[in-house]
């Protein structure tokens, strides 16, 4: 997480909640030098198209591990996607909906399971990550 206040709330709920995680201070792109195919399980809230949030988040997992996406509306943005969870090791194993409350609409969690090892080229650099995105 990029905002300090949302890590130090992270924190504080974690430690309310008697969880074991880590919250992180930094931007996704900038961190990945160190932590490449570092984790089990990545989530990512809805801050970004999917095909976004694929190329910041599957590099940071390991190989038999996965990625978890909260998303709103997830059909359109699968189609753009599914050519970068593919690049970057990926495949769509489940996309499991919820409802947070009865005034706040349907949600999907895409489950994404890391296959293979992501390529050096990923994560790209923000600003092409966000300008094919817009394309």
């Amino acid at each position: 997480e990029a905002t300090l206040k949302k890590v130090e709330f992270l924190r504080q709920a974690l430690r309310h909640l008697d969880l074991q995680a880590t919250v992180v201070h930094a931007r996704a792109e900038d961190w990945i030098t160190s932590n490449r195919e570092a984790f089990d399980i990545v989530t990512a809230r809805a801050v970004a198209p999917l095909q976004v949030l694929v190329e910041w988040c599957v590099p940071y997992v390991k190989v038999g591990g996965m990625f978890v996406a909260m998303k709103s509306r997830v059909e359109e943005e699968l189609k753009s996607a599914t050519n970068c969870i593919e690049k970057t090791g990926g495949t769509v194993s489940e996309i499991i909906p919820y409802s947070l409350s009865m005034d706040m609409g349907e949600r999907v969690l895409v489950i994404v399971k890391k296959m293979k090892t992501t390529p050096k080229l990923y994560p790209r650099p923000n600003r092409v990550i966000q300008r094919e995105a817009m394309n």
